[in-house]
């Protein structure tokens, strides 16, 4: 199963090092060897790298899921302001229609005062 992949990987990667270290070699003229344990490093330093990486994904998975928590928190504000909205607008509508009929009287009264102001000043 696994232990069997990990084995192949390993040798995938030992067999990459040998590719590189003969292209070092044709470029450079310089023979790099690879020794069991210098591949032991190289797998050391994989893990270390591994955990750096890991971590850092992980960081970023937390900043994620808090984004994503304030936006579910402010959806549910919108949707409660949404609702005090309507009740605020229903209110508005009814004193708005006060405020008409107060202003049709006013209206009226203010035409009977000039009607009289007329006849006064005639």
């Amino acid at each position: 199963g696994d232990r069997k992949k990990l084995y192949g990987l390993t040798g995938a990667f030992q067999a990459m090092v040998r590719d590189t270290t003969e292209v070092y070699y044709q470029r450079m003229r310089k023979h790099v060897y690879v020794t069991p344990k210098s591949f032991l490093c190289l797998i050391d330093f994989y893990k270390q790298l591994y955990k750096v990486k890991y971590e850092e994904i992980n960081v970023q998975e937390r900043s994620v899921n808090t984004g994503l928590q304030k936006l579910k928190e402010a959806s549910e504000q919108v949707q409660k302001l949404k609702v005090v909205i309507k009740e605020k607008a229903a209110v508005m509508a009814v004193e708005e229609k006060k405020t008409n009929v107060m202003l049709e009287k006013v209206t009226i009264e203010k035409g009977k005062a000039d009607k009289k102001a007329e006849i006064v000043n005639a």
